[in-house]
């Protein structure tokens, strides 16, 4: 009763309005244009949008004065940009597209066939349900945000056993891509594993070379046997303190190719994976080694 006194109030200061604008014969097409006008408002804010977009066809119609009209365009405007659609990709056990589908919300037909067009939805939780021939009703329950566009669900209809009642639906997430989050940081993760190892090579040389200077330098500790002791002794430090970096390089690259590898090979897949009982456990060995002369890495393991 309130929401219909709140709607005569409006409709009245749009007549006032109107009457500075229009003559007297055009009085009555005023207050049911302002009217239309008023609900349509009250419905919005109620979150019926559906019904408020049919008061507003009511008053952008040509009968309607160019005041009220060009409010009533405004709404119409904000109204198709703040209500959610949605697209159902409807699948049968198989996995095959069924199109002959009747989509119902909340008890309400709003299409007898998939088409892939969306289709526009008030905000707030509902009940969907999916009927096609073979196939027991499928129900699901979504709540739809205001201003949520293209939203794409997939619904599986769901064969029932002999003799049992319908199976309870199924509502399948849409297929993802299969570079999924894991498997980016996976990637980036193995790549900067593989400079490290890089890295821990370049040091690896860089010691031994130093190491060998070092020996050149100074052969033999007899006397005489060290031509340059002062820069055999930098370049032995030289050597040691590349062998460490090298040592650290391959460690944490090691670690990082490891890990990229397992989270790779362990990310989701679009596929159905394998029982849990019957996949092996990844595992993986790393083994660096590091002295004056070689650098090595050892890299085994099964996925």
């Amino acid at each position: 009763m309130i929401e219909g006194v709140q709607r005569r109030a409006r409709a009245v200061g749009w007549l006032v309005l109107g009457g500075l604008c229009v003559a007297p014969s055009a009085a009555a097409d005023f207050a049911q244009c302002a009217d239309a006008n008023a609900s349509a408002q009250v419905l919005q804010r109620a979150g019926k949008f559906t019904a408020a977009r049919v008061e507003l066809r009511k008053c952008v119609d040509a009968s309607c004065p160019d005041v009220v009209r060009a409010d009533c365009a405004q709404r119409q405007e904000e109204l198709e940009r703040l209500q959610p659609t949605i697209l159902f990709d409807v699948k049968d056990p198989g996995h095959h597209d069924v199109i002959q589908v009747s989509i119902s919300i909340d008890g309400q037909k709003v299409a007898d066939k998939v088409d892939g067009l969306a289709i526009r939805v008030d905000p707030g939780p509902h009940s969907f349900s999916f009927g096609a021939p073979g196939h027991p009703v499928t129900t699901a329950e979504f709540v739809i945000h205001e201003g949520e566009k293209l939203r794409n669900e997939r619904i599986v209809l769901v064969e029932p056993a002999d003799g049992a009642p319908p199976a309870v639906p199924v509502v399948a997430p849409p297929p993802g891509s299969a570079w999924n989050t894991q498997r980016v940081a996976a990637v980036v993760g193995g790549a900067v594993g593989v400079a490290g190892v890089a890295v821990g090579a370049i040091f690896g040389i860089m010691a031994s070379s130093a190491l060998s200077k070092s020996k050149t330098e100074c052969a033999s500790a007899a006397p005489g046997g060290c031509s340059n002791h002062g820069a055999a002794v930098s370049d032995y430090q030289s050597a040691s303190t590349d062998g460490t970096v090298s040592t650290a390089a391959f460690i944490a690259g090691g670690v990082l190719v490891a890990a990229g590898v397992t989270l790779f090979f362990t990310a989701p897949s679009r596929t159905p994976a394998a029982p849990a009982a019957l996949r092996p456990a990844p595992t993986l060995a790393i083994v660096p080694a590091v002295d004056a002369h070689t650098a090595t890495l050892w890299l085994q393991g099964t996925f």
